[in-house]
């Protein structure tokens, strides 16, 4: 089969497999002259669509991959064997030599090319060898290119860029040899010119290249203690650190007491954050600080954890509830939440940067949470929790972030970390009760909720991210991206990477996992054209399916006070 069809021996094992077939396919007679294909299928095979192997084949291009409509609609191969029970046919292209799969194409049984008369690599000419016109020069034709003489071949000449460009009768890849062109012209002008001023700046062509590598950090958050009181916002770094230990100093967080040899100290860190409004400036400058948690150990320093962060179901619920009964919705930012929780565990922090007292002597004990415990999410959100119930809410049985009052108006509550969401008709007396037990900062009726910029008016609600979309090109160095309308490149399957394309890819610093999971993100809060992308680009992942609440009927997906009312039904909150 090789050798009658000129296949090198390289693609010995397709030979072997297509053998095989046509040995399963031929009638038996120790099968009662039966086909073992037929024998193990239990129908007949398709012989009609064989070929003789090693045959002339034009693969056909797909219209999404053609670069415009005069391109060529086909690819010259050879057929190597089959594959899905004679269906598709396993295609050794001759323009890159990688063997395709395919159903649509054309053979020429009588035609068999080999495999070497493919060029391997594109046409190079060396412009300073010494064999000239008769290598390179049509003889019939010697005034359409002049031969340098070796006197000016051994300088180093530019030709203007006012005379005619110079053309070359490249060899396309994709011709058979015996379509090849027989000469090569080198067509220019009679009299270069030398150039031997210097060349304006506005002829040389630029490019700009990506950075190999991203930082992953926060815009203008300095990352250490030091470098925010050395940044030219020093003075609202310093002000946010006087705050937080005044936050600390009022809520009575620690006990400063002296240090022994058995307490196992927690270290800590100062956390600065800004605050931005939707078009990306700077509101207000945070400081935090956190206790190094990964330094805890489980049953000693921690038992349970746990973040109140509601669902995006609720809230897209929620705020569709307001779009169809005309309520209002505010949202308040609890000030230092985690320091109104009060602690079970007995822990030991280290002495902080920016407080006066001597690290070797002293310690603090805590009585109350700060950020960065394993515990101190769930101590707040029991905080919290217990105080909404004594005034008279109830905890949603399928969203715990959730709380809703029916007296003496219909309240609810959306709780995410220190964020509280207040959606009803007349939320000012909860705001007035909730500021007499915790500091709040009430921020109104903002554009932006939770980071989803809402846009509200008498008849509808619209939800997006584009301040978030925006932070991601820019911290993936892909602000000056071409956009696209469709997510997907059309037909286009990816494969898992290889051990070549992870090393390049390691080398970006760029963390995969970590920007996959902010298009899913995104996919899934308010994006839902962009779900489909997400599983092709990470397959392990499982994501739920986008709708306002999973399990209604997508009858009431229409309506949104349908759907409310009868989630709320589901979930018990209404008779």
């Amino acid at each position: 089969m090789l050798n009658g069809s000129n296949i090198p021996a390289f693609y010995w094992a397709e030979a072997v497999l297509t053998a095989t077939m046509l040995c399963n396919l031929i009638p038996t007679p120790s099968r009662h002259n039966l086909r073992p294909y037929f024998l193990w299928k239990a129908f007949p095979p398709r012989i009609k669509r064989l070929c003789i192997f090693g045959c002339r084949a034009t693969v056909s291009i797909p219209k999404s991959h053609c670069g415009w409509k005069l391109c060529p609609t086909g690819s010259e191969g050879i057929l190597l064997g089959y594959e899905n029970d004679n269906t598709s046919y396993q295609i050794l292209r001759l323009s890159d030599k990688k063997i395709v799969i395919s159903r649509h194409e054309t053979f020429d049984e009588n035609s068999f090319p080999s495999p070497r008369d493919a060029p391997s690599e594109p046409l190079t000419i060396n412009c300073n060898a010494s064999r000239t016109d008769s290598e390179l020069v049509d003889e019939a034709q010697p005034e359409e290119a002049e031969v340098v003489d070796e006197a000016h071949s051994e300088e180093t000449m530019a030709l203007c860029v006012d005379n005619s460009p110079v053309s070359l009768a490249e060899k396309s890849p994709d011709l058979m040899p015996d379509q090849a062109p027989r000469h090569i012209k080198v067509i220019g002008p009679q009299h270069p010119t030398l150039i031997n001023s210097e060349i304006d700046s506005t002829n040389i062509l630029t490019f700009s290249r990506r950075p190999k590598t991203y930082r992953t950090t926060s815009k203008d958050c300095p990352q250490t203690f030091n470098s925010a009181l050395n940044s030219q916002l020093k003075d609202e770094w310093s002000r946010a650190v006087n705050k937080e230990f005044n936050s600390m100093n009022r809520l009575q967080v620690w006990d400063v007491i002296e240090l022994k040899s058995d307490y196992r100290l927690v270290g800590t860190a100062w956390v600065f954050k800004t605050k931005r409004d939707p078009q990306g400036n700077v509101l207000e400058c945070k400081a935090h600080l956190c206790a190094q948690g990964f330094s805890q150990t489980s049953g000693i320093d921690y038992h349970k954890t746990y973040s109140p962060t509601g669902r995006l179901n609720s809230l897209r619920s929620l705020i569709a509830m307001v779009a169809t009964c005309n309520l209002q919705f505010h949202q308040s930012d609890v000030n230092s939440a985690f320091l109104n929780a009060p602690l079970s565990e007995i822990v030991y922090l280290s002495i902080p940067q920016g407080m006066m007292t001597d690290r070797q002597k002293f310690c603090l004990k805590l009585r109350k949470a700060i950020y960065g415990l394993k515990q101190a999410p769930l101590a707040w959100y029991e905080r919290l929790k217990a105080w909404l119930l004594k005034t008279g809410f109830r905890a949603c049985l399928m969203d715990p972030c959730v709380f809703f009052c029916q007296q003496p108006s219909d309240l609810w509550l959306y709780i995410h970390m220190d964020d509280i969401a207040i959606f009803g008709s007349n939320i000012e007396p909860f705001k007035k009760e909730i500021s007499l037990e915790f500091d709040i900062k009430d921020i109104g009726m903002e554009d932006l909720l939770l980071g989803v910029k809402v846009g509200h008016s008498s008849s509808h609600v619209s939800l997006d991210q584009q301040h978030f979309t925006k932070s991601l090109l820019d911290l993936y160095g892909m602000s000056n991206c071409r956009p696209v309308a469709t997510p997907l490149l059309p037909n286009k399957h990816l494969s898992p990477a290889t051990e070549n394309e992870v090393s390049a890819f390691n080398s970006l610093g760029i963390s995969y996992c970590s920007a996959i999971g902010s298009i899913n993100y995104l996919s899934t809060a308010t994006r839902p054209d962009l779900y489909f992308t997400v599983p092709q680009a990470a397959p392990p992942l499982t994501l739920e399916s986008f709708s306002p609440c999973p399990m209604l009927s997508p009858r009431y997906t229409k309506s949104g006070r349908c759907l409310f009312e009868t989630w709320l039904r589901r979930i018990g909150c209404l008779q």
